[in-house]
């Protein structure tokens, strides 16, 4: 028998036991191993990415053939190539006929974010022709799906940079669509924008008017339970309306990413979220040259319940400030994440000798280590003693998932022996990551690891009951 001639009922076997994409895979063999496929009830959810080889008919196929019975869509687009951003314009065109949609993430692929397309200084011609074409084929169509009859879950699209100027009319057709006030569970509009110290760039205020909107505010999401926002549209006003209308308790995760200080919200602000919000996490991620964490910043508060935190690139992080963090967040910080390229106190450590203008002289990482019951996740990149690794690998014990810092950041005589005295402390093998580390990184780089956090949080996502209208 041929390959080709295999009856259907063995076809349709095997389908129902290969996952989605190997099933879409194996279907492009050949006509007859195709048309079994449209039998399997099971192709609802489908991750889409469009790039420079994308075969258009093959996207033409999948969206004639499942669109009709689509449940969840995640599509990745590189927009630096106007071929992937008409492909993307068609996709999301069907999708206003796809009346069981209720996820929907958009995202900008891992080789649009290495070029410079969404460098926030690009002012010439070629790449104001290059926003308008993001709009037509991207923006524009998924406004158009979100007025249709789809209702939402869950709703995701990180915009970069100039891009994140599109926000508010995202959010407002959103809203606007009153079905959505009863179905939207998972909301994530953080953005991925990056300062720079010259101030040269004067695109970085966020405005999204519409969340304080007594008809269209975020109030209005009666099934919230997962939101994803920037930290320079909060206010005190803000925070009181989230969780206001709720009918399921309140949040129950809020991930903020912050580019900049905030002098908008207080700690008396969080005092009432929390009230409104009693079930709350919170995720802070800092990002950027432009960010310090100092007593004046207000990125910090003793009402904020934080279990995790990220400080990425950042080099005006006060080591008495982070050591608040961890002490009015002992019963909650599960996850530490240090990533930066000239934290001011780290020479500090290093040399032992406390910084002007510190009102303490205490390692971080350990005092967490000590005081955090809950610390599952400590990630460094900067330069560090082996010494303080063993005593944090003691502290936590097999408690602590994961110790991550590259191998070239380590001061230490030996790794080998390194590697095995953590590994005696954590009950579990462990070596250092061979990840590189430079010291200056790239926007690229920077764009890219932001995208991976803002990822990380959305995947590790509760199931929660999907609310009925």
């Amino acid at each position: 028998m041929e390959w080709e001639s295999i009856p259907t009922v063995v076809l349709l076997k095997i389908y129902g036991l290969l996952p989605g994409p190997d099933r879409l895979s194996a279907s492009a063999t050949c006509r007859n191993w195709r048309c079994p496929v449209f039998q399997v009830p099971l192709i609802k959810h489908l991750n889409l990415s469009l790039k420079n080889d994308t075969d258009p008919e093959r996207i033409h196929f999948l969206i004639d053939m499942f669109f009709w019975k689509l449940e969840s869509l995640k599509l990745e687009v590189d927009p630096s190539v106007e071929y992937c951003l008409e492909l993307a314009q068609q996709v999301l065109t069907s999708l206003e006929d796809s009346p069981k949609l209720h996820t929907l993430k958009i995202r900008f692929s891992d080789n649009s974010l290495v070029r410079n397309c969404f460098h926030p200084r690009n002012i010439d011609q070629d790449s104001v022709v290059h926003r308008i074409l993001i709009y037509r084929n991207l923006i524009s169509p998924l406004l158009a799906v979100m007025n249709t009859k789809n209702c939402l879950e869950t709703f995701s699209f990180p915009l970069v940079n100039k891009l994140a100027s599109y926000s508010d009319r995202l959010y407002t057709s959103l809203a606007e669509n009153t079905r959505h006030w009863y179905t939207i569970s998972n909301l994530f509009l953080a953005t991925l924008r990056i300062t720079f110290p010259d101030n040269a760039v004067q695109e970085n205020t966020l405005q999204l008017d519409q969340l304080l909107d007594p008809n269209f505010g975020i109030r209005r999401f009666a099934f919230l339970q997962m939101l994803s926002i920037d930290h320079d549209v909060l206010t005190d006003e803000v925070l009181a309306t989230i969780g206001m209308n709720n009918v399921v308790g309140g949040l129950k995760k809020m991930t903020i990413v912050a580019i900049k200080p905030n002098m908008f919200v207080t700690n008396a602000g969080w005092s009432y979220f929390v009230a409104q919000n009693p079930e709350c996490k919170i995720r802070l991620t800092l990002i950027g040259s432009e960010v310090t964490m100092d007593q004046g910043s207000n990125l910090i508060m003793r009402a904020m319940p934080i279990t995790h935190f990220r400080a990425l690139y950042c080099r005006g992080l006060r080591m008495a400030c982070l050591n608040s963090l961890i002490r009015w967040n002992e019963n909650t910080l599960e996850h530490l994440e240090l990533v930066n390229e000239n934290v001011i106190w780290m020479n500090s450590i290093l040399e032992g000798v406390p910084e002007e203008e510190e009102t303490e002289f205490l390692d971080p990482v350990i005092f967490a280590a000590w005081r955090c019951q809950h610390l599952r996740v400590i990630k460094i990149s900067y330069r560090y003693f082996g010494e303080s690794l063993i005593g944090i690998a003691r502290l936590r014990g097999p408690k602590l998932f994961e110790l991550d810092i590259p191998k070239s950041q380590i001061v230490y005589n030996s790794m080998t022996q390194l590697s095995q005295e953590i590994s005696k402390a954590l009950g579990r093998p462990w070596k250092a990551s061979e990840n590189s580390f430079k010291r200056t990184p790239t926007l690229q780089k920077i764009l890219k690891k932001s995208m991976q956090c803002i990822e990380a949080d959305e995947a590790d996502r509760q199931h929660l009951a999907r609310p009925s209208a």
